[in-house]
């Protein structure tokens, strides 16, 4: 049965890249946020064969270019419920907020159930969809939205992630196989999405999650390091408000501050899950505008999908799914 093992390498996607990118691989021009080497000539005939060589081939590999076109969905509730993250809004700066709850894996049943590259896929095309949401402002109604559809950006292209800790074990964190994934998956965001954090909080830390952060820190840029702020137990009234200072009253934060509805700007929501609108499988359970629209979008693909299922173009979408 497939399960979590160490990655050396990621498997092909059968989707092709875009014309953007495959013109952009014989292109001299390398994006800003990819020359990381410097200005000079040396530095950026290096960045410049780092962007056409590490990126562009990554992401043809991965089908990246593809994945809002023809999104990796056969895991996606598994991993919504076996490994939570949730879209929870847009911070007080405009940067979306993502929160990953690590402490709340079900490591078994994502063994039991699945590839390296499922959970990869998966989160590139979480990634993908979110910097596709960078042509949004924090009012727009990403409810009725396509993210596909939109050209005028507006957002910061910048993400603050909350990394809740809250249920983490040493023993599972320290697991040869979790680790070597763990150490996977960082690398493919310090590589292939770099510059992209505004800022990185770490809540609900154990006192023995140093020991951890010394094991990553060596994976992560030295602008992305000063990005990382730890905070305590969110226990603490203090750290509560150093949260909520930080993301601004508009986050729905109740997933961490308890089960009462309460937010970090002390409004009060509904305990009842059926008044939820995120609270669907291809939502998510986290009520917030981002997570709805990230489930409108999953069901739109998988009714397009069904669609085109008698189709010969169809039938080939269900192979690569099977």
């Amino acid at each position: 049965m497939p399960e979590l093992n160490n990655l050396s390498s990621s498997s092909s996607s059968p989707s092709s890249p875009s014309s953007l990118s495959s013109s952009s691989s014989s292109s001299p021009y390398t994006p800003p946020r990819f020359q990381l080497f410097g200005q000079t000539k040396e530095g950026l005939s290096k960045a410049n064969s780092n962007w056409r060589q590490n990126h562009l081939s990554w992401r043809e590999s991965t089908g990246a270019d593809n994945m809002l076109v023809d999104p990796p969905l056969t895991h996606f509730d598994l991993l919504k419920e076996s490994w939570p993250h949730f879209l929870l809004g847009w911070d007080k700066r405009g940067n979306i907020v993502l929160l990953q709850q690590p402490g709340k894996i079900d490591f078994p049943k994502v063994r039991k159930e699945l590839k390296n590259d499922d959970v990869l896929h998966h989160f590139t095309f979480i990634f993908e969809y979110i910097w596709s949401l960078d042509y949004l402002t924090p009012s727009s109604s990403t409810r009725r939205c396509d993210p596909c559809s939109l050209h005028r950006p507006h957002g910061s292209g910048l993400m603050t992630s909350v990394i809740d800790l809250n249920g983490l074990s040493m023993l599972s964190t320290f697991d040869r196989v979790n680790m070597s994934f763990l150490k996977t998956f960082v690398s493919m965001l310090a590589g292939h999405y770099p510059t992209r954090s505004f800022r990185t909080l770490i809540v609900n830390s154990p006192s023995w999650f140093g020991a951890v952060y010394k094991v990553l820190t060596p994976l992560l840029r030295a602008s992305t390091k000063k990005k990382v702020r730890i905070i305590g137990s969110l226990s603490l009234d203090k750290n509560r408000a150093e949260l909520s200072e930080i993301v601004g009253p508009d986050v729905n934060l109740s997933c961490l501050f308890g089960q009462t509805g309460e937010t970090g700007s002390g409004e009060t929501g509904s305990s009842d899950p059926s008044s939820d609108p995120s609270s669907d499988p291809a939502g998510g359970r986290i009520d917030s505008e981002l997570e709805a629209g990230l489930g409108e979008f999953v069901r739109k693909q998988r009714e397009r999908k069904r669609e085109r299922g008698g189709s010969v173009e169809g039938k080939e979408e269900a192979k690569r799914e099977s």
